[in-house]
């Protein structure tokens, strides 16, 4: 028996996105991949000046050191795992490192595999209840460990799921958004998942952006603000959305800048030429990565040229501050953000995937 067409659109797809993935380390190998396609492809930001009031950061450490052991090979992702350590994923050593705020590699743990305890491209983490949970593209799984690396449960996942936070012993998941042409599209926009993977619901409306609707135009990050309450911010797209942890909308906000501006309209028109002559598309990410304060909320942007910019939305959705960072090149990755902010002084760590390594800036 063959296989059904939506099922067969459903792989597909769903490869489309392993590769996307990839990309990054097939890039480091020599070979041009669709990522760095994509962002040498975008408009150049390097043309579009800072807004007034831009504050200027300072590089302060990176770690770990290019030669050093542990050596990333692809780092994913990053999270706080108490007020003192960093947790990071990489998706080509199929392992997590923990590190303390100053640099010091304390431990490392995972390796490859299928079992419990081995990964297989661990992508996302989070740190909930005095344990990191792992989200796995390769095995399509979560898997939970303790502070001290030691396996303790683990389930394979229903869907694939593009990113995801966790609060109080409860998962907020982003779903892989299907969408066939021309139909309805009555997808939620967030599972919420208990630790035992079942889903307990879903919420949230996806943008309809265009009458296509092409599903990558839908790809959100979330954070959680450590008093509660989520975030979801659209990656192609200057909206955030504030949702209740059991899913009541709060608010939506569409925040601008001249580069903001000029990504969703690149956005927008590629999609629509997307679907007039069937090409491959190509987006301009406006938020790479998310950190949530009780202050509000910080966004990091790797493709505004040559220079990193970070930033701060208030709990209204203001748009108050703004960072940035000269760079060397332009297109580079940053897949991580955490974000210090304590009696107004303020420390950044950005996981750089292209230099794979932690960078941490505070205010020059």
């Amino acid at each position: 028996m063959g296989i059904p067409m939506k099922n067969r659109i459903r792989v597909g797809l769903y490869l489309v996105v392993m590769l996307v993935g990839s990309s990054r380390f097939i890039a480091k190998a020599g070979i041009i991949g669709p990522y760095l396609l994509s962002q040498n492809r975008i408009p150049d930001m390097s043309v579009i000046g800072l807004p007034p009031g831009a504050i200027e950061l300072k590089l302060d450490l990176q770690f770990p050191e290019a030669q050093s052991d542990p050596f990333l090979s692809q780092p994913e992702a990053i999270t706080a795992v108490s007020d003192h350590q960093l947790c990071i994923s990489d998706m080509v050593n199929n392992e997590l490192y923990l590190f303390d705020r100053t640099g010091k590699f304390m431990r490392r743990f995972g390796r490859s595999g299928q079992g419990p305890g081995d990964l297989l491209r661990p992508a996302s983490i989070a740190f909930d209840n005095d344990r990191i949970i792992v989200r796995e593209a390769g095995n399509m799984r979560f898997q939970f460990f303790s502070m001290t690396g030691q396996y303790l449960d683990g389930f394979k996942a229903f869907r694939g799921y593009t990113d995801f936070a966790a609060f109080k012993d409860r998962i907020y998941a982003t779903p892989f958004l299907i969408k066939e042409p021309g139909a309805a599209n009555n997808e939620q926009l967030v599972d919420i998942l208990d630790f035992k993977g079942r889903r307990v619901g879903s919420f949230g409306s996806p943008l309809e952006v265009n009458p296509h609707d092409f599903p990558w135009l839908n790809q959100a990050i979330l954070a959680i603000k450590p008093s509660g309450e989520l975030w979801v911010v659209f990656r192609c797209f200057p909206i955030v959305r504030r949702y209740s942890l059991n899913g009541t909308s709060l608010a939506e906000y569409h925040f601008r800048t001249e580069i903001t501006d000029r990504k969703e309209s690149y956005n927008k028109q590629n999609d629509l030429e997307r679907t007039q002559t069937s090409s491959q598309p190509f987006y301009a990410y406006i938020a790479h990565a998310a950190c949530a304060t009780n202050r509000g909320l910080y966004l990091i942007d790797s493709t505004a040229g040559q220079r990193l910019i970070i930033i701060y939305l208030n709990n209204n959705g203001r748009l108050e501050e703004y960072y940035w960072f000269p760079m060397a090149k332009r297109g580079f990755a940053c897949t991580g953000l955490i974000v210090e902010d304590v009696d107004a002084e303020k420390r950044f760590y950005v996981l750089d995937a292209s230099e794979a390594c932690v960078s941490v800036y505070s205010i020059r």
